[in-house]
Protein backbone atom coordinates (compact mmCIF):
# COMPACT_ATOMS: atom_id res chain seq x y z
CA UNK A 1 0.00 0.00 0.00
CA UNK A 2 2.68 2.70 0.63
CA UNK A 3 4.47 1.99 -2.34
CA UNK A 4 0.81 2.60 -4.21
CA UNK A 5 0.35 5.77 -2.86
CA UNK A 6 3.95 6.98 -3.31
CA UNK A 7 4.13 5.98 -7.11
CA UNK A 8 3.20 8.95 -9.39
CA UNK A 9 -0.61 7.69 -10.31
CA UNK A 10 -0.07 7.55 -14.31
CA UNK A 11 3.29 5.28 -13.96
CA UNK A 12 0.91 3.07 -11.69
CA UNK A 13 -1.85 2.53 -13.86
CA UNK A 14 0.28 2.02 -16.35
CA UNK A 15 2.42 -0.74 -14.25
CA UNK A 16 -0.84 -2.11 -13.78
CA UNK A 17 -2.09 -2.43 -17.42
CA UNK A 18 1.02 -3.77 -18.42
CA UNK A 19 0.50 -6.21 -16.31
CA UNK A 20 -2.88 -7.57 -15.87
CA UNK A 21 -3.79 -6.68 -19.76
CA UNK A 22 -1.02 -6.76 -21.19
CA UNK A 23 0.88 -9.87 -19.87
CA UNK A 24 -0.67 -13.76 -20.63
CA UNK A 25 1.40 -14.99 -17.98
CA UNK A 26 0.09 -12.38 -15.28
CA UNK A 27 -3.43 -12.27 -16.61
CA UNK A 28 -6.31 -11.69 -13.65
CA UNK A 29 -7.75 -14.97 -15.83
CA UNK A 30 -6.78 -17.95 -14.14
CA UNK A 31 -7.28 -20.25 -16.75
CA UNK A 32 -4.81 -18.23 -18.83
CA UNK A 33 -1.64 -20.13 -18.01
CA UNK A 34 -0.95 -23.41 -17.47
CA UNK A 35 -3.31 -25.44 -19.75
CA UNK A 36 -2.59 -27.70 -22.47
CA UNK A 37 -4.93 -26.45 -25.04
CA UNK A 38 -7.92 -24.75 -26.23
CA UNK A 39 -10.42 -27.53 -24.89
CA UNK A 40 -8.89 -28.21 -21.86
CA UNK A 41 -8.94 -24.30 -20.93
CA UNK A 42 -13.11 -24.16 -22.14
CA UNK A 43 -13.33 -27.42 -19.94
CA UNK A 44 -11.91 -25.55 -16.85
CA UNK A 45 -14.19 -22.04 -17.84
CA UNK A 46 -16.78 -24.46 -17.12
CA UNK A 47 -16.04 -25.80 -14.28
CA UNK A 48 -15.80 -21.90 -13.28
CA UNK A 49 -19.18 -21.24 -14.33
CA UNK A 50 -20.58 -23.43 -12.39
CA UNK A 51 -18.98 -21.67 -9.45
CA UNK A 52 -21.25 -19.14 -10.20
CA UNK A 53 -24.22 -20.65 -10.98
CA UNK A 54 -24.46 -23.07 -7.98
CA UNK A 55 -24.27 -19.86 -5.98
CA UNK A 56 -26.91 -18.17 -8.10
CA UNK A 57 -25.30 -15.91 -9.99
CA UNK A 58 -24.42 -14.83 -13.57
CA UNK A 59 -21.39 -13.45 -14.96
CA UNK A 60 -22.70 -11.06 -17.16
CA UNK A 61 -19.47 -8.80 -18.34
CA UNK A 62 -16.32 -10.85 -17.24
CA UNK A 63 -15.33 -14.60 -17.69
CA UNK A 64 -16.07 -17.00 -14.86
CA UNK A 65 -12.33 -17.18 -14.20
CA UNK A 66 -11.16 -13.39 -13.48
CA UNK A 67 -9.75 -13.51 -10.11
CA UNK A 68 -12.02 -10.15 -8.82
CA UNK A 69 -14.96 -11.86 -10.07
CA UNK A 70 -14.08 -15.08 -8.15
CA UNK A 71 -13.46 -13.37 -4.91
CA UNK A 72 -16.44 -11.63 -4.61
CA UNK A 73 -18.24 -14.48 -5.54
CA UNK A 74 -16.67 -16.19 -2.59
CA UNK A 75 -17.03 -13.81 -0.35
CA UNK A 76 -21.48 -14.01 -1.17
CA UNK A 77 -21.21 -17.89 -1.86
CA UNK A 78 -22.46 -20.46 0.76
CA UNK A 79 -19.90 -21.89 2.66
CA UNK A 80 -19.96 -24.66 1.15
CA UNK A 81 -19.72 -23.33 -2.18
CA UNK A 82 -16.79 -21.24 -1.38
CA UNK A 83 -14.92 -24.03 0.49
CA UNK A 84 -15.35 -25.64 -2.86
CA UNK A 85 -14.31 -23.21 -4.88
CA UNK A 86 -11.49 -21.84 -2.95
CA UNK A 87 -10.32 -25.60 -3.03
CA UNK A 88 -10.37 -26.25 -6.72
CA UNK A 89 -8.95 -22.40 -7.81
CA UNK A 90 -5.97 -22.19 -5.07
CA UNK A 91 -4.19 -23.94 -8.01
CA UNK A 92 -4.20 -21.69 -10.13
CA UNK A 93 -3.85 -18.68 -7.82
CA UNK A 94 -0.90 -19.65 -6.63
CA UNK A 95 0.08 -19.76 -10.52
CA UNK A 96 -0.81 -16.49 -10.79
CA UNK A 97 1.44 -15.37 -7.77
CA UNK A 98 4.28 -17.28 -9.04
CA UNK A 99 3.93 -15.53 -12.31
CA UNK A 100 3.62 -12.34 -10.70
CA UNK A 101 7.06 -12.80 -8.93
CA UNK A 102 8.70 -14.01 -12.18
CA UNK A 103 7.90 -10.70 -13.83
CA UNK A 104 9.33 -8.95 -10.94
CA UNK A 105 5.62 -7.81 -9.68
CA UNK A 106 6.22 -9.16 -6.17
CA UNK A 107 3.90 -6.16 -4.57
CA UNK A 108 0.85 -7.61 -6.88
CA UNK A 109 2.15 -11.37 -5.98
CA UNK A 110 1.73 -10.62 -2.18
CA UNK A 111 -1.57 -9.11 -2.51
CA UNK A 112 -2.57 -12.01 -4.30
CA UNK A 113 -0.37 -14.50 -1.69
CA UNK A 114 -2.48 -12.19 1.04
CA UNK A 115 -6.07 -13.72 -0.71
CA UNK A 116 -5.35 -17.03 -1.03
CA UNK A 117 -4.68 -16.55 2.77
CA UNK A 118 -7.78 -15.54 3.33
CA UNK A 119 -9.33 -17.98 1.36
CA UNK A 120 -7.88 -21.01 3.00
CA UNK A 121 -8.84 -19.30 6.57
CA UNK A 122 -11.85 -19.27 5.16
CA UNK A 123 -12.00 -22.37 4.27
CA UNK A 124 -11.01 -24.03 7.28
CA UNK A 125 -14.10 -22.14 9.04
CA UNK A 126 -16.09 -23.11 6.22
CA UNK A 127 -15.62 -26.77 7.05
CA UNK A 128 -15.61 -26.58 10.94
CA UNK A 129 -19.49 -25.35 10.19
Amino acid sequence: MAAARAADAQEFEKRYVDAFDFNKDTSLYLTSRDRGDDAQRRTDLLSYAVYFTEAGFQPESESPDYLPAVLELAAQAAPDCAARMIRTTAADVASLAAALEAHNLSDYAQVVRAAIALAGAYEKEAVRA
